[in-house]
């Protein structure tokens, strides 16, 4: 009864599982079934009888031509290859209706095996099928969604290409210097206009520190300012111009405006310089303009004072002696209308001579003769035959050095230079017992530096340079109109020269001028 006990539990055991196993064939989520070897329905869940479109029972016996005959003809080789091989064929795909849903045609996955008896003989085939409609959808909207994002991938690509094309245009055409530098000081980057600007080839500054286009005097001062920025994120010149001094290849140092700006996180630095000598040059250009302008208002006013007061002064001596004049006459008294008419006479002349300055004066610099090479020993020769009258009124020895160069400029006002500077030495011998003048110059260079000197009077230090000015005349009893220096000193500024005066009260004066030795290029 025992042993009989134990067999019955293990028959209902045996009969649960069974039970179980069914209940999972019939309720598993793929189609399960067994066809024998003519492809007759031995076995089906209901999940697959279901996809078919009749019950269970109306399965079992029939074939599989007959139950889905659309199908068959797709199928009938792979099941064919199984029971004749023994081979699984996996993973085959079709995509069908169904008898449920005849107007819907869904993706199927098939995967198909063989089944034998206990001994081993062929039996038939068990098919495993799997709806995948959805995961086929997925995969079909991953792959248009990967399509469209690699479309907008190459289309983002193509622009940033692009982007990036037109932005290194613009960079290389720039007319500023665009230079970009890493953490560490070393250039990364350096546009056409930075090389033309600092003088160095693209590859041969590439990878140098940025202190290689520094003077000296900043590198500390860099050094120091990168360090500080890396420790603490502040930096002073970020975002702002400065102006600075640059270093170009050949070892020359220019100014320069330097803007400074950060690349992103990325710890890049970029760099934009204006090289500003040409600007340097033009503000320099305008001061001196300014200068001279300022000098010419000064010089007009003096001018306008003298035409208003020293031209003004011989026409009323004129006028207030044509007045006595004609009494002298009506009286009849001849000595006082000789006298009269001299006095007339000395006032048209000192006017005379005062128009003839102002008009040599004014045409300095606008009726220039052809430059040409010019002996300066015969130029002070013929200067000293010239002023031969009073040189000999007033005992003066003058001695030209011998030897005296040859220089480039316009002879006839080269002339009037050396003929002004004798009048001038002559007339301000003051009382000196053995009077001298001597002529000389040296050679420096491209440059003739020539002298006058003389053993007068001399001149204080304050009025060095005032004599050089319009209508100066320190000593108002000497004769002259005080246009001479100046004619001198117009004259050399015409030629590219300077003009200046050595002088002390009591031990004579020297007056210096410049001219160039060869035609300026």
């Amino acid at each position: 009864m025992s042993d009989k006990t134990k067999e019955t539990e293990s028959q209902q055991g045996l009969q649960a599982q069974l039970a179980e196993l069914e209940r999972l064939y019939n309720t598993a989520p793929i189609g399960l079934c067994l066809l024998d070897t003519d492809l007759r329905y031995v076995n089906i869940n209901e999940v697959l009888a279901d996809f078919n479109g009749c019950p269970v029972s109306e399965h079992i016996g029939r074939t599989l031509q007959e139950i889905i005959p659309d199908v068959f003809p797709f199928v009938e080789p792979l099941f064919r290859q199984v029971l004749e091989t023994g081979a699984p064929y996996r993973g085959i795909e079709l995509r069908s209706a169904t008898q449920r849903e005849p107007d819907r045609e869904r993706d199927w996955l098939i995967d198909l095996y063989d089944y034998r008896s206990s001994d081993g003989a062929m039996q038939g085939i068990s098919v495993v099928l799997q709806d995948i409609t959805e995961r086929k959808e997925a995969e079909e909207i991953k792959r248009r969604y990967a399509d469209e994002l690699e479309r907008r991938v190459e289309r983002r690509t193509k622009q940033l290409r692009e982007s990036e094309t037109r932005l290194r245009a613009i960079v290389d055409t720039a007319g500023d210097g665009i230079i970009v530098i890493n953490e560490h000081g070393t250039i990364e980057s350096f546009n056409t206009a930075a090389q033309k600007i600092f003088g160095y080839a693209k590859a041969e500054i590439i990878g140098k520190n940025i202190k290689t286009l520094m003077p000296a005097t900043y590198r500390e001062a860099h050094e120091r300012g990168l360090a500080h920025y890396l420790r603490t994120g502040e930096a002073k010149v970020l975002g702002s111009r400065v102006e600075l001094s640059g270093l170009r290849r050949d070892g020359t140092i220019f100014p320069m405006f330097l803007s400074l700006s950060e690349v992103g996180d990325m710890r890049l630095f970029t760099g934009i310089v204006r090289d500003i000598t040409e600007h340097k040059q033009a503000v320099a250009e305008r001061e001196r303009l300014i200068g001279e302008l300022e000098a010419k208002n000064t010089e007009l006013e003096r001018f306008t004072y003298t035409v208003s007061h020293d031209l003004k002064s011989p026409l009323v001596t004129i006028k207030g002696f044509l007045g006595l004049l004609e009494k002298d006459v009506a009286v009849g008294n001849a000595e006082r209308v000789k006298k009269d008419m001299e006095h007339i006479s000395t006032a048209a002349d000192k006017m005379h001579l005062l128009l003839d300055d102002l008009l040599e004066l004014s045409r300095i610099g606008l009726m220039m003769n052809p430059p040409e090479e010019v002996s300066l020993t015969d130029l002070a020769e013929e200067a000293v035959s010239l002023v031969a009258g009073q040189i000999a009124a007033r005992a003066v020895e003058v001695e030209i050095a011998p030897g005296l160069p040859v220089v480039w400029g316009d002879r006839v006002r080269l002339l009037e230079v050396y003929q002004n500077l004798l009048e001038n030495a002559v007339k301000f011998m003051g009382k000196q017992a053995q009077p001298r003048v001597e002529i000389g110059a040296t050679q420096n260079g491209t440059e003739v530096t020539c002298y006058v000197q003389d053993n007068g009077v001399g001149l204080d230090r304050r009025y060095h340079e005032k004599v050089f000015e319009l209508f100066e005349r320190l000593d108002q009893h000497i004769e002259g109109t005080g246009v001479g220096l100046a004619l001198v000193r117009r004259i050399v500024e015409v030629h590219g020269g300077r003009t200046w005066v050595e002088s002390a009260v009591g031990k004579g004066a020297t007056f210096y001028f410049t001219l160039p030795k060869e035609a300026h290029s």
